[in-house]
């Protein structure tokens, strides 16, 4: 096996996901606040393009920075905003869908979870923090639990909220 560099430029690469078709894959570099779309070859997940700008910064309705993401059956890229305390949804579209408030500012990766994957479990941080600023979000370096609409499975009959 070997490890190759695809693009040199990043400099936090996060929220690294794929199309349920496998066709499509989203990146994040945290320092410039952007997530990056780029076709792939689905059997290999090489790409066969340059990457595309698909989400800016001003895009998190909460604010703070793209972090970790996970996309749904539908296709939905569902993001933890670190220093927002919220995972957003967005449309291939880059339409936003849903934003869901979690009770900790530095929130870091969602996963589907559940029989039906309808789900999800948003980690969270307290790296950086001070003792005081620990005593001040106690919600910090914990796992949360949105309870939801979610289609994590393509044969799930759920509907997306805002659709």
């Amino acid at each position: 096996m070997t490890v190759e560099r695809l693009f040199p430029e990043i400099t936090i690469p996060n929220s690294i996901c794929f199309s349920p078709d496998g066709a499509t894959a989203c990146f994040a570099d945290t320092a410039v606040d952007t997530v990056w779309r780029v076709a792939v070859n689905p059997a290999s997940g090489r790409p066969v393009g340059a990457p595309e700008r698909f989400l800016v910064g001003k895009d998190l309705p909460l604010g703070g920075h793209f972090d970790g993401s996970v996309v749904d059956a539908a296709g939905v890229m569902w993001n933890a905003a670190w220093g927002g305390g919220s995972v957003s949804g967005f449309a291939p579209d880059g339409r936003l869908v849903e934003t869901f408030e979690v009770p900790a500012g530095q929130t870091s990766c969602p996963c589907f979870v559940g029989p039906e994957l309808d789900r999800m479990l948003v980690t969270s941080a307290w790296q950086g923090l001070s003792p005081a600023a620990r005593l001040a979000d106690p919600g910090a370096g914990h796992t949360h639990v949105i309870e939801g609409r979610f289609r994590g499975r393509a044969d799930a009959d759920f509907v997306i909220a805002g659709e």
